[in-house]
C-alpha cells in the first residue's frame, strides 16, 4: 500500500484498523450479447444495395425476411421493430412511389441489409455505479436489522469489440448481510429508439421571449415564425438568422440569451416489455460515435420529495462533450448538453443545497472544484475544493461519483493516482450546508486488494450508504469487479480534521 510520509511512520508496525470487506460482484461481461446497429453506407453504395435487394422476387423477399426473424429474434428484443426503424433510416433514397408500394417483408429485408450485429461486452465491464432501484426506500443511515433486502441497480461501462463504450445495466437484491444476489438477464439486447429534437409546445417559450429586451417588431416576428409545436433546431435556425442581421448589439445579446436559456436535448425510449438488464445505451449519434464514457449515476430527490435519476457522462465523438442523462424509470431517458467550464469528471449531488443544484467538477487533473447552479445544464464559476496533498494522489485527483449524504456531512470518495500510475481511493467529509467547506480528510488510501494496485486499473463511479455501511463498487482493468464495504463510523474515525 502506498502511504503518505506522515502516516508511514506510525503505521508500519500495526495493521490499519479500517478493514473493509471485499466480495466479487455477481456480474461478468457476456461476450455473447450482440447489438443490432444501423450499418451506414455512403449514398452510392446504399443506392446500389437497394437496387439489388429490390430485384428479388416477392416470394424470395418474403421467405428470406421470415428466416431472418426466426434466426435472429432469440438474441434481440423487438427485432422486427428494429429492422423497421433501420428501413426508415434509408427509405429517403427510394422514389416515394416505389417506397409506398413495398410490402412489410421487403421493408424488413431492407432493414436487415442495413443492420450489423456488434458485441457490446467483449472488452469487459468497468466504471460501476450502485443505486437503489426505483420504488425502493432510502437507506440514509438506517440501523442494522431495520432494513430488509432492497433491489439495487448497477450501471457499467461496457466495451465492445468494434463498438465504442456503451452503458449497460444489471439488477440485484441487496440483503441485510450486504450480500448481492444477481437477477438473471436474458441473452437479448434492446436498443433505445432516438427521438432527436423532440417537439415542444410554443407556449413554454413565449413568456421567455416576452421578457427579453427586444423591439416589439422583432418579438412579434419570432413568435409568428416559430412553429407550434417547435423543435430545438427550428429555434436555433430562426434565432441565428435574426442574430446575423440584427443591427443592435443589445438585441443580438438578448437572442444569444434566448438560445442559452433553452436546453438542447434528445429523448431515448426503450420498448415496452424489455427488462432493465436487456437495455443498452449505445452510441447513436455523431457526438458519441466513439462511446458513452464514465457515467456517474445518482438517485436525486427533489425539494418536493420526488425521486429520479441523473448521470453525468462524456460523449466521445470527434471531440469530447459533457452531457447529462435524466430518467425516472430506466425506460425513458433524456440526454442534455451540459455547459461547464471543464471537460473533466463531473458528479451531481443527490439533492439541492440552499435552493441550488451542486456539482463536483475536475477542472484539470489536479483540482477538484465545486459548482452551483439554478439550472441543471448551465454551470459556471468553479470553487476550488480539493487538490492533491499525499504521495499516493499527486499525479491526479478526481471523484468516484456523487457525494454520499450522512448526518455528519457529505462523504466524498476520490479517485487518486500516484507513482507508476497506481490508482487508489481516498475520502474526505464536506459540510452538509456548505459543501465548499471541508471538515475532515483521510490521510491514507482505502485498503484495496493487491490486484487493484496496478497502473490505471481501478475505477468506481457511484457508491451507496446502506445500514450505516459504505458500499463501493469497483472494477479492475475491465477484467473483474468487486464490492468494498465498511462501517461509516470506522472511516470517519480514521479521518483527520482539516484546519482552515
Amino acid at each position: 500500500m502506498l502511504l503518505s510520509s506522515q502516516t508511514r511512520q506510525t503505521q508500519d508496525n500495526r495493521p490499519n484498523p479500517l478493514t473493509p470487506r471485499h466480495q466479487p460482484l455477481p456480474f461478468s461481461a457476456d461476450t455473447t450479447r450482440v447489438l443490432a446497429r444501423f450499418n451506414s453506407l455512403d449514398k452510392p453504395q446504399s443506392q446500389e444495395l437497394l437496387r439489388r435487394i429490390l430485384r428479388l422476387s416477392l416470394p424470395e423477399a418474403t421467405d428470406l425476411s421470415e428466416r431472418i426473424l426466426a434466426d435472429f429474434s432469440p438474441r434481440h428484443h423487438g427485432l422486427e421493430s428494429v429492422l423497421n426503424y433501420h428501413f426508415h433510416q434509408i427509405v429517403h433514397l427510394l422514389p416515394k412511389s416505389q417506397a409506398a408500394n413495398l410490402t412489410q417483408a421487403q421493408k424488413i429485408l431492407i432493414g436487415a441489409y442495413f443492420t450489423q450485429e456488434e458485441t457490446i461486452e467483449a472488452g469487459g465491464l468497468s466504471h460501476p455505479s450502485l443505486l437503489l432501484a426505483p420504488g425502493q426506500q432510502t437507506c440514509f443511515e438506517t440501523s442494522a436489522g431495520q432494513s430488509e433486502s432492497q433491489r439495487v441497480v448497477l450501471c457499467f461501462q461496457a466495451m465492445g469489440r468494434d463498438l465504442g463504450a456503451s452503458l449497460v445495466f444489471r439488477e440485484a437484491m441487496l440483503d441485510s448481510q450486504l450480500g448481492l444476489r444477481a437477477e438473471p438477464i436474458s441473452g437479448k439486447v434492446s436498443l433505445a429508439s432516438l427521438e432527436e429534437f423532440p417537439e415542444r409546445p410554443r407556449i413554454e417559450i413565449e413568456p421567455l421571449i416576452q421578457q427579453l429586451p427586444l423591439s416589439n417588431g422583432l418579438r412579434k416576428q419570432l413568435l409568428k415564425e416559430l412553429p407550434d409545436p417547435y423543435v430545438y433546431s427550428d429555434l436555433f435556425q430562426l434565432v441565428d438568422q435574426y442574430r446575423l442581421n440584427c443591427p443592435k448589439m443589445s438585441e443580438r445579446k438578448a437572442l444569444a440569451q434566448l438560445l442559452a436559456a433553452v436546453d438542447d436535448y434528445d429523448d431515448l425510449h426503450f420498448p415496452l416489455g424489455s427488462s432493465l438488464g436487456e437495455r443498452v445505451l449505445a452510441p447513436l449519434q455523431d457526438h458519441e460515435s466513439r462511446g458513452l464514457e464514465q457515467a456517474r449515476f445518482v438517485r436525486f430527490t427533489s425539494e418536493q420529495g420526488l425521486t429520479q435519476y441523473f448521470a453525468t457522462y462524456i460523449a466521445h465523438g470527434q471531440q469530447r462533450q459533457q452531457r447529462l442523462l435524466e430518467t425516472p424509470d430506466f425506460m425513458h431517458f433524456r440526454s442534455y448538453t451540459l455547459h461547464v467550464p471543464s471537460g473533466g469528471q463531473l458528479a451531481l449531488f443527490p439533492r439541492k443545497i440552499r435552493g441550488n443544484y451542486a456539482m463536483l467538477c475536475q477542472v484539470d487533473r489536479f483540482h477538484q472544484c465545486l459548482l452551483f447552479s439554478d439550472r441543471l445544464t448551465d454551470w459556471q464559476n468553479p470553487i476550488l475544493l480539493l487538490e492533491p496533498q499525499e504521495a499516493w494522489e499527486l499525479s491526479s485527483l478526481g471523484n468516484c461519483g456523487s457525494p454520499i449524504e450522512t448526518s455528519q456531512g457529505w462523504l466524498l470518495l476520490t479517485h487518486c493516482t500516484g507513482p507508476i500510475g497506481v490508482c487508489l481511493i481516498g475520502a474526505c467529509l464536506l459540510d452538509r450546508d456548505d459543501p465548499a467547506k471541508m471538515l475532515m480528510r483521510l490521510r491514507e488510501p482505502l485498503p484495496v486488494p493487491i490486484n487493484c494496485r496496478q497502473s490505471g486499473a481501478l475505477s468506481s463511479c457511484g457508491s451507496l450508504l446502506f445500514q450505516d455501511q459504505v458500499l463501493i463498487p469497483y472494477s479492475v482493468s475491465q477484467r473483474g469487479s468487486g464490492l468494498m464495504s465498511f462501517p461509516l463510523q470506522d472511516l470517519l474515525a480514521r479521518m483527520e480534521p482539516v484546519t482552515p
